[in-house]
């Protein structure tokens, strides 16, 4: 730091004032750039936060409550329930067994099991119905998901090798748990 000295001559002390001048000068305009450093690099970092957050928005799921939909089905006589909108898988399974076994309507299956499900995401199910097949019978049930209801769709009936999708449900399509 500089300061004034009083002991020297008239000629120096005036050096000396107009030394600390230039030093107060210089440090005000370092300072004042410092300080337009400083808000560019805040401003660059609040504009960089801004886009990433905006781009990790885009690319969340569609489905980013971690609910659940599960497809059941009985091959001894073509019974089958769905749940959706569950917390987990368990529920989800438990529930489509459930209705599954208890339709609404007819008469339950005796091999109720899940043959689809998915988190965040839709699920469907294809089977060859008994009047399609050599023996008369429930073909086996070939279940998958997708993203979509349609894509989970084409993937089953496609896994399936044909046949008729049953049941494609996505884990939050807003419809209650059913049969059919």
């Amino acid at each position: 730091m500089l300061s004034l000295n009083c002991d020297r001559s008239p000629l120096e002390a005036a050096a000396n004032l107009k030394e600390i001048a230039m030093t107060t000068a210089s440090t005000s305009r370092n300072t004042a750039r410092t300080r337009r450093h400083r808000v560019s690099t805040v401003a660059l970092l609040v504009a960089t936060s801004a886009i990433t957050a905006s781009a990790l928005g885009a690319a969340a799921p569609a489905y980013a409550d971690d609910t659940y939909v599960a497809e059941a089905f009985s091959q001894d006589n073509g019974s089958h329930g769905w749940a959706n909108n569950r917390g987990s898988y368990e529920d989800a399974a438990a529930a489509a067994i459930n209705t599954c076994v208890h339709p609404p309507a007819g008469v339950g299956g005796k091999q109720c099991q899940v043959v689809a499900w998915a988190r965040d995401a839709c699920a469907a199910f294809a089977v060859f119905s008994p009047d399609t097949t050599a023996d008369h019978k429930w073909g086996v049930a070939h279940g998958t998901w997708g993203a979509t209801i349609s894509d989970a769709s084409d993937k089953a009936s496609a896994a399936n090798g044909g046949g008729e999708v049953v049941i494609d449900r996505c884990s939050t399509d807003g419809n209650p748990p059913g049969w059919g």
